[in-house]
C-alpha cells in the first residue's frame, strides 16, 4: 500500500485518484475551479474516458478534497457545464 498526498493506492480507483488530484491542484485557477472539460483533456493519455475520471472524481468528492457542479448555459439551449471545486482546506496535502 503507497500513501501519496494523502490518499492509499490500494485500488486503480484509488490510483487514478491520487493522479487526478494531482493534476487538479496544477490546473485551479484562482477560485480553486476547474472545468470537466480542460481535467479530462489533461488526464487523457492516462485516462481516456470520462467514466474512469468519473469514478476517480467520485473517490475525491468522498474523501472531501473537491465538490462537483453543475450549471446551465445563461442563454439558450446548451449542454450542462460540470465544474471541479477543490477543497481550499486539502490543498496542502
Amino acid at each position: 500500500v503507497t500513501i501519496y498526498g494523502g490518499l492509499r493506492a490500494d485500488s486503480s480507483a484509488e490510483a487514478d485518484a491520487r493522479y487526478i488530484w494531482q493534476k487538479l491542484k496544477a490546473m485551479r485557477d484562482g477560485e480553486g475551479v476547474v472545468p470537466r472539460r480542460d481535467l479530462l483533456r489533461a488526464c487523457h493519455r492516462r485516462i481516456p474516458k470520462g467514466s474512469i475520471l468519473d469514478a476517480g472524481l467520485s473517490e475525491l468528492a468522498r474523501r472531501g478534497y473537491i465538490a462537483v457542479r453543475e450549471s446551465k448555459a445563461e442563454s439558450g439551449p446548451g449542454r450542462v457545464r460540470t465544474e471541479i471545486l477543490l477543497n481550499p482546506e486539502a490543498e496542502g496535502l
